[in-house]
């Protein structure tokens, strides 16, 4: 059976945002998987991972794209929480400054000053 056009244009537009929506629970299914508590993001993660791998892909030789894509989202998100830090717990370390936009011409000015002064380069 030969998949319709309006099939091929869903799947070009809708499956990206699959793809994100599954990248995105990957965080939670793997902070879920070392507490106690229930594992919805796990379950959800699971269930969309099979509705997508049902739809064929490719040659058959190759790994789908998007399990690539999920892979690497698995290795970033360990990879963060081997260092210990993620992003919210850097942002909490980080103090925002907001600056008015006179505020930030002044400073780029006085940097440009600075490298001028020290015999840098323009």
């Amino acid at each position: 059976q030969m998949p319709t056009v309006v099939d091929r244009l869903k799947g070009r537009f809708m499956k990206p945002l699959v793809i994100d929506r599954l990248r995105a629970l990957i965080g939670p299914a793997i902070q879920e998987s070392t507490g106690t508590e229930c594992q919805t993001s796990f379950d959800l993660l699971e269930q969309e991972i099979l509705a997508l791998a049902e739809e064929p892909s490719g040659v058959g030789l190759d790994v789908p794209e998007w399990l690539v894509e999920l892979d690497d989202e698995v290795e970033r998100v360990q990879a963060g929480l081997l260092r210990g830090s993620g992003a919210s717990e850097m942002d909490s370390l980080i103090e925002n400054v907001i600056l008015s936009y006179a505020e930030i011409q002044q400073q780029l000015s006085e940097g440009l000053n600075a490298t001028t002064d020290d015999g840098g380069e323009e």
